[in-house]
Order: C-alpha cells, then structure tokens, then sequence
C-alpha cells in the first residue's frame, strides 16, 4: 500500500473514507464503481438502495483489495481536482485556518479530509483529520433518514433480487467458462503456430538438401562422361585375345622351324669325289645350323617378351578396375577385447535432428529424444550425446533446444544460409563427420541416427577402426548403403515415438466471441 493510501485509511478509517465517497461523488458515480469492482448490494439495480449504504460498501473494498482502492482513488482524485489545486496555493497559516472553521458543511469537511490526506501538510496531521471527521457524523441521537419506502425491501422485492443474483451468478460461470475455452484454444493455437513454423523451416532445409543432392550428382555425370570421352581418345589397349593370337602364331613358326630342322638331320650329305666336297659340305651345315639356332633363339626370345607385355597389360587394367571400383584396402580392425577395458561399452550418440524429423511426420509423430537416450545407454558408459540443429532467422526453436539440454544433450546449432539466387543451404554432414573421427578411437560403439546415404563412407573408415556402428532411423527413409554398411541397424518405431493429434479437438462455439 502507497504512503498516501495508507494515511487515508489510518486518519480516517472505513467511516471517513465512505463520508468522503458519499459526499464527493453521485449517486451515478457510486453506483457505476460498485459495478466496477463487482459490490452487489440490494436495491441497486432499482436505484433504491440508500447512497450511505453503497459507500460503506465500497469503502469497505477499498480497505480490503489494492485494485479497488486505486480504481476509488482515482475517481475521487478527478472528483476533488479543483479543491486539490486551490489547496495548493494555500499557505500553511490559511490552510490552518481553514480546517479550524467551524462554519464547515458536512460535504465540505469530507472533501477537505480528503484533499488532507492526499496533500500532506507538516501543519496538519491527525488531529485535524479528526477533527473533520467528527464534523462528518450525524449528530448524537440521529441516523440517516431512510430512502423512502423501498429502504426495506419486501418478500416480493428481495425474491427479484434473488432472481437477478441467481442470473448474474449463472451469466458469470458462463462467462468463466468461455473465458477457459478461449485460453485452451489460444494455447493450441499456439502450439500449433510453432509446430508449423517448425515445420516451414524443415521443409527450407530439405528443398535446400534437395538442391545440393542434384548438383552433385550433376557434377558426378559430367564426370564420368569426361573419364569415358579421355579412355575413348586414348590408344586401344591390346585385348588378351589378340595377345593369345599372337603367342599361337610364334608357336606355329617355332613349330614349323623344328620340322626344317629335323628334314636337314635325316637328310645324308651327298658324297665328294674330288674329296672337297665333303668339306664344304659340313661347312654349309654348320652354317645353316647357326641360323637355325640363332632364329630359335631369336622367336623364344620374342615371345617371353610378348609374354612380359602381356602380364604387365594385364597389371594395368586391374589396376584401372580398381580404380573405378573404388576398392581400398583397409586397416585390420582392432579387436573388441582390446578396446572394451573396463567391462563396459565406450558409445558415442550424434543425432542428424533434421533428417529425423521427417520420417516422424511421416508417421504423425515426433522423436522422443528421452526415450532414444535411455535406449543407447542402458548397460553401456555414455561418453558423448551430441544433437545437430539448423536455426531459421523467422523461427524460434529456444524452447525445443533448451529441452534437448535438459534432456543431457549437447546442442550444436547452426543457422540457415540463403544464397544469392534465393536457394538455402543448411547441413551438418562435414562437422558430423568431423566429430565423429575426433572421438572415435575412444568409442567401442558409434551411434548415428540418421538415414542419409552420405554417411556410408564415414561408416566404413568407422568400422575400420574396430569401432562397431548402430543406425537408428526409419526403414523407408534410410539409403540401403547406410544399412548394408552398419554393425547393426535398429528401426525407429514407436518406443522412441510420440504420438501427435491428428486434428485439433474441435472447439465449442463461444457466446458473444467473434472468431
């Protein structure tokens, strides 16, 4: 209570402040303030209650309820406005004076009292509030004339008044309870604006994640048709069919020229009477032998050479298959006895909030992050629990992420980009990725819950590492490279679910609203 409340009510009571209501206001006035603050006194709505009595009864709200006494305050302080003001130009002697006149009406004295209590003076304090106040009573062995003789109501009377409260009261609970109908459908309709807006802002990263999908796959194609326009330009690489043609052919010549040989071994010299002849008879022999050896020779050296091109054409194209294959070869995992030490399982929880989100709608439904925590970590050693979010400017998401802290996750939040041409850019896969190889030597169980076929290569160079991987997501929103790659691929179903409404629980007309 102000200072200036409480001086009214300590100089002059319940009684003074309803002389200083009855005197300084209508009967109009009073009535509308008993509205106001809900005084129900008989006889009000026929005018035929007294005016004392409709004071006291606002004089006794006023010491009672701080929002009824400023509502009073207030219209007595515009009711005794000029008085206020005159008081004011009033020295400390004159206001003395004026107090001490004994000439003073009733009206005059219960206005006064007010404008004392309101204007402190160091001249003037209780005494004289005292003094007014007596002026304001009756005089002894006097009570107020009644107000006619509707002063004391009749049986018929107080059975309309009767009536008129059991209809005021009736007309209250129906106000109350459309009161109660409007918050329920101004909260729903609350949730249901931040669902939306929630869901604008997915729907911008997916539209965005579509966009980057197409133009890397656009870019892949471009490509592969470069890579085949080069092979095609490039020297035809000798096909092992050609290859065998031509090792069959020098086999064939090699064949043909052990025939010669074996016809010039049978073949008797021919005899040299002069016997010169016999001579160089051996000589041309010897000779053609030393061509024939040297053109073996020369053919089983051509073909270990064939043979060599041969295996190293070969080397080459396996190293091209390769290549294209993408097969890497890979680091023999550590085996689980190694890294599970302390006799409890090391995992690791990165949840991809956004790519989840649409498998739940989907179903009507929405991640329960609780239930998904308590899932990963019962009976194991929870090192990390990490949840990705993209931020749009227009949508507030503090009160989802505030929970998801709650709930013991760690938040990473970043905000939408929009490019130049109106296009959005909003993922985590790098930072995911990052994260995940930062920790993963600590981990004996890695935990992705996301469905995008991007992951996969990050699943294997995981598993590499002896690291066993989990995916939780939905069976129709997971890339089947995502699945075929995991340890172990658990479905998203309605243990880590929450159901939504489908529709909103029909509103009831409200009287006197306008919708």
């Amino acid at each position: 209570m102000r200072a200036a409340d409480r001086t009214l009510l300590e100089w002059a009571g319940e009684e003074g402040v309803a002389a200083v209501l009855r005197h300084s206001l209508e009967r109009s006035s009073l009535v509308r303030l008993a509205n106001a603050r809900r005084v129900n006194v008989p006889g009000m709505r026929n005018q035929s209650v007294p005016a004392d009595r409709l004071a006291a009864a606002l004089a006794a709200k006023f010491a009672k309820e701080e929002a009824s006494r400023r509502t009073l305050l207030s219209a007595l302080d515009t009711a005794n406005r000029k008085l206020t003001e005159e008081w004011r130009q009033l020295s400390d002697a004159d206001a003395l004076a004026r107090v001490a006149d004994e000439k003073l009406s009733t009206p005059a004295a219960a206005r006064l009292l007010y404008v004392i209590s309101r204007e402190r003076r160091e001249s003037i304090g209780i005494e004289q509030a005292r003094m007014l106040l007596a002026r304001c009573r009756p005089p002894a062995g006097r009570e107020p004339a009644p107000a006619g003789p509707a002063a004391a109501p009749g049986p018929t009377e107080l059975q309309s008044l009767q009536q008129e409260h059991d209809s005021l009261a009736a007309r209250l609970a129906d106000a109350e309870q459309a009161l109660e109908r409007i918050r329920r459908r101004e909260k729903h309709l609350q949730q249901e604006l931040a669902q939306k807006k929630f869901e604008a802002n997915n729907l911008k990263l997916h539209v965005a994640r579509g966009k980057e999908e197409q133009e890397r796959l656009e870019k892949r194609l471009r490509e592969l048709q470069e890579r085949l326009e080069e092979a095609a330009s490039r020297r035809k690489v000798t096909l092992p069919e050609e290859l065998a043609a031509r090792l069959a052919q020098i086999q064939d010549q090699g064949r043909k020229l052990a025939a010669s040989v074996e016809k010039l071994a049978v073949r008797p010299p021919r005899e040299d009477k002069g016997g010169g002849g016999a001579a160089a008879a051996a000589r041309e022999w010897n000779r053609l032998w030393a061509e024939i050896r040297r053109e073996q020779a020369g053919q089983q050296e051509r073909s270990f050479q064939a043979l060599a091109q041969f295996s190293q054409e070969l080397a080459m194209i396996k190293e091209r298959m390769e290549a294209l294959g993408g097969a890497v070869k890979r680091p023999a995992p550590r085996s689980r006895v190694e890294r599970v030490r302390d006799g409890l399982e090391r995992v690791g929880l990165f949840v991809d909030v956004q790519n989840v989100f649409y498998g739940a709608r989907q179903q009507n439904a929405r991640l329960d992050f609780e239930a998904l925590l308590q899932m990963v970590s019962r009976g194991r050693k929870l090192l990390r629990a990490t949840a990705y979010v993209v931020e749009s400017r227009d949508i507030d998401q503090s009160g989802f992420i505030s929970l998801l802290q709650q709930k013991g996750y760690e938040v990473r939040r970043k905000p939408l980009k929009v490019r130049a041409d109106g296009s959005f850019k909003g993922d985590w896969d790098m930072e995911i990725a990052l994260d995940v190889l930062d920790i993963s030597e600590a981990l004996d169980v890695l935990v992705l819950v996301t469905g995008d076929g991007d992951f996969a290569s990050l699943v294997q160079r995981v598993k590499a590492l002896g690291v066993q991987v989990e995916i939780y997501s939905f069976p129709r929103n997971t890339a089947k490279e995502l699945k075929e790659g995991a340890t172990r691929f658990i479905p998203i179903d309605r243990r880590l679910l929450i159901k939504q409404p489908k529709e909103a629980p029909p509103e009831e007309p409200l009287e006197g609203v306008q919708s």
